[in-house]
């Protein structure tokens, strides 16, 4: 594990003509460069070969206690260290958490949830957003706020994103949060309230950014234990931007590694280098190297990869050749922080095409397995996406997000999730120019997106930030859900294709039994209307599953108070046919049957 090939590209020109609309072309690594691409210049890797060899062993994959000795040393080579706290954030730093106390209007589906009321930072309309789904199952959803002092909040849900009633607020001191990546992972997975939020941002005393370091939020879910660790600090006259964070979660439990990627460039915009930086303690400390590529890249978006023992952390890029032609590369690195790394060339390089802002989604599938890597982007800002089912090696690119060539969109997102079977496992979207729009598609690699979910935001977005999306998985079954900011931008909102329309208490008297009434109307299309009725406060679980037994929707999952309440089920999601709701309480359970005709 922990090794990497050297790859030499080959110093050929090719010229290419325009690719057709919705073409398909596998384009290797080594086909080539663009016209005025250069060879990188590689530098001088400080690990040891036999270091590498070791940690790209079997052995270091499957012993834990090795592959902790291993990196250990690499740290120790590299020099890991907590970087001098340039903007003393560790003594200006509030961290405050509140629960069952949630900030926002429980109303969703014909409204979309409003998870945060105020204003949304949008300074370069980057990463201000981050949507994911914990190891523990729950749904964490950042939000960077505007101003100054500046903060974020993390927004908690156990249930999918019905509601969140979990809140983390996070204050810096004077001065400017830019961006935001978060990663989720749990400290054993065996322990549910072991999960660890690990916000990565970037901090500047100015609002343009100059001179913006790097820093970690690490605090466990229940709000407590929060510490502000001090990443790096770019050189003087230089600032970090664009943070991308992921981590090897899905391989390991007590050895989970970290890391941030970010561009650093002078305070006026030139380009110094992509910088890797990798935590082997949850944030305490870093190590990093810098990835001299000698061009111009923009808006980093980084994954982890690992095939055959291989740790490597994928970073697609926006590649600026000159002012009218931009293209997608791939650079890959290993695990370990090293000045080494190779190139996949995505898009051809043509004059007048500019691919912007990339957004990277590895499908976390075992360490085996080829992965499936979903790169979605603008072509002349029109919403496309590549994808490639060997690793990187091959590329159908210039795929369709929108519905015609004429779209016209700034951002593009994607996600997907480790279970493959069932298909639906990858997750893309934009939104439109003048933020009318927020689509979301899911999919699968090879396949493409045969289920297009076009317009799902019911509130006006915000053109000048991203959006974010995530799949959110209960079971077997996978959700394509999504959050957006508010026009302004103002107000951060939330919506999946598992919420139900609502929940209202029907009366106030307080029932002498538990009950739960057969749907109305039934059969239905596709809203419906369940009662239940409770003697007693207590958790309450109402779910929707069809007849082979398999969960399709989680209804409520949460604590609620003795009444009699009415819930609106839209299933426009669902295909025709009988399928079974279920109450669950402590001391109740009742099933019922009801049939969807479309």
């Amino acid at each position: 594990m922990k090794h990497f090939k050297t790859f030499l590209i080959l110093a050929v020109i090719f010229l290419f003509s325009t690719a057709a609309v919705n073409s398909q072309q596998n384009i290797s690594d080594s086909r080539g460069k663009g016209e005025n691409e250069q060879e990188p210049v590689m530098q001088q890797d400080k690990l040891p070969l036999e270091l590498r060899q070791k940690l790209n062993s079997k052995d270091a994959d499957q012993n834990p206690q090795l592959k902790a000795e291993l990196n250990n040393e690499v740290d120790r080579i590299l020099g890991a260290e907590e970087p001098e706290d340039l903007y003393g954030l560790k003594q200006t730093s509030v961290i405050t958490s509140s629960f069952n106390n949630p900030p926002f209007n429980p109303e969703w589906y014909t409204s979309d949830v409003l998870v945060y009321s105020g204003s949304v930072a949008s300074a370069g309309g980057y990463r201000q957003l981050d949507l994911k789904q914990g190891e523990d199952g729950w749904m964490y959803y950042v939000v960077n706020k505007a101003g100054t002092p500046g903060e974020f909040s993390i927004f908690m849900s156990s249930n999918g994103g019905a509601t969140w009633a979990g809140t983390i607020n996070y204050s810096a001191g004077s001065g400017y949060i830019h961006n935001i990546s978060a990663v989720v992972d749990s400290r054993s997975n065996a322990v549910p309230d072991s999960t660890r939020i690990l916000v990565y941002f970037t901090f500047s005393s100015l609002v343009n950014g100059d001179n913006a370091a790097l820093y970690v939020l690490n605090v466990k879910r229940n709000g407590i234990g929060g510490v502000i660790n001090a990443v790096g600090n770019p050189a003087a006259g230089n600032k970090y931007e664009y943070v991308s964070a992921c981590s090897d979660g899905m391989y390991w439990s007590d050895l989970t590694y970290h890391h941030a990627i970010v561009r650093e460039a002078t305070n006026a915009g030139v380009q110094v280098g992509i910088r890797h930086f990798r935590s082997i303690n949850f944030g305490t400390t870093h190590t990093s190297a810098l990835l001299n590529t000698t061009y111009n890249d923009y808006f980093p978006s980084a994954a982890f990869s690992v095939e055959t023992g291989t740790d490597s952390v994928y970073i697609a890029v926006e590649r600026r050749l000159t002012s009218t032609e931009y293209e997608l590369r791939m650079i890959v690195t290993p695990d370990a922080p090293s000045t080494n790394f190779r190139v996949f060339y995505i898009t051809n390089a043509v004059s007048g095409i500019k691919y912007e802002r990339p957004a990277l989604t590895i499908v976390q599938q075992s360490a085996g397995v080829p992965k499936k890597v979903l790169v979605t982007t603008t072509r002349n800002r029109n919403p496309r996406y590549c994808y490639s089912s060997d690793g990187g090696g091959t590329w159908t690119i210039d795929q369709l997000l929108g519905p015609n060539s004429a779209q016209v969109a700034d951002y593009t997102i994607c996600s997907s999730d480790s279970l493959t079977s069932g298909g639906q496992y990858v997750i893309a979207g934009y939104v439109t120019d003048d933020g009318d729009s927020v689509n979301v598609r899911q999919g699968s690699i090879p396949g493409g997106f045969p289920f297009s979910y076009y317009k799902r935001n019911s509130n006006q977005s915000s053109g000048v930030v991203a959006p974010v999306c995530a799949i959110y998985k209960t079971g077997s079954t996978k959700y394509a859900v999504f959050g957006y900011p508010g026009f302004g931008p103002i107000n951060a909102y939330y919506n999946g294709e598992q919420l139900f329309t609502g929940i209202e208490p029907i009366s106030g008297n307080t029932p002498d039994k538990f009950s739960l009434s057969q749907n109305y109307p039934n059969p239905f299309n596709p809203v419906t209307n369940i009662n239940f009725s409770l003697p007693a406060a207590g958790n309450v679980k109402l779910i929707v599953f069809d007849m082979t037994g398999r969960e399709v929707a989680v209804l409520i999952n949460g604590q609620y108070s003795a009444g009699s309440y009415k819930v609106d089920y839209n299933a426009s999601s669902l295909a025709s046919g009988v399928y079974f709701y279920r109450l669950e309480t402590e001391s109740f359970t009742d099933v019922k049957k009801m049939m969807l005709i479309k």
